[in-house]
């Protein structure tokens, strides 16, 4: 079963920025869509709202819009053979915009070799140096990849 765009980001922000964990946190209560726009929104220099005026994040915004476009991108792939007609009208009759992917969807090599490349872009612009901001993606892209690991089926007896 693969993660969510909040359990990859809330993981590698533990290991790559434990001080934005807050942060991540707080994200993980609104919905996938408002995150997505409240973080595309800001500005690099700007604090972040709701309650948390001394955090200043860097990491957060970089993993969580790089990982949900990179989520976005696969699941409008998969879903490509579906005709835009119907889409559209499946759209209109429903009156619903599509729901985002519950799961970051499996990513090929060529899409984790391009969310590699977006973070440290991403980073190099949020103004981390170049050793953290391969650290970073390094993080993210393992992260993305442990969701690509077959999982051994857990027994009853091994369940806490």
């Amino acid at each position: 079963m693969g993660s969510t765009v909040y359990e990859v980001v809330r993981d590698v922000v533990a290991q790559a920025a434990p001080e934005e964990a807050v942060l991540v946190v707080a994200l993980g209560r609104l919905d996938q869509r408002q995150v997505a726009r409240l973080l595309r929104g800001r500005h690099r220099d700007e604090r972040v709202g709701f309650g948390l005026e001394g955090v200043l994040a860097v990491v957060t915004p970089v993993v969580w819009i790089v990982v949900d476009e990179a989520s976005r991108t696969a699941a409008s792939a998969a879903t490509r053979g579906l005709g835009a007609k119907l889409r559209v009208l499946m759209r209109r009759f429903l009156r619903r915009r599509p729901r985002l992917p519950a799961e970051v969807p499996a990513l090929s090599a060529e899409q984790l070799d391009a969310v590699h490349s977006r973070i440290l872009d991403a980073a190099h612009a949020a103004g981390l140096k170049d050793a953290t901001a391969v650290r970073l993606a390094d993080h993210v892209l393992a992260r993305l990849m442990l969701d690509r690991l077959p999982h051994p089926p857990v027994s009853a007896a091994e369940d806490p």
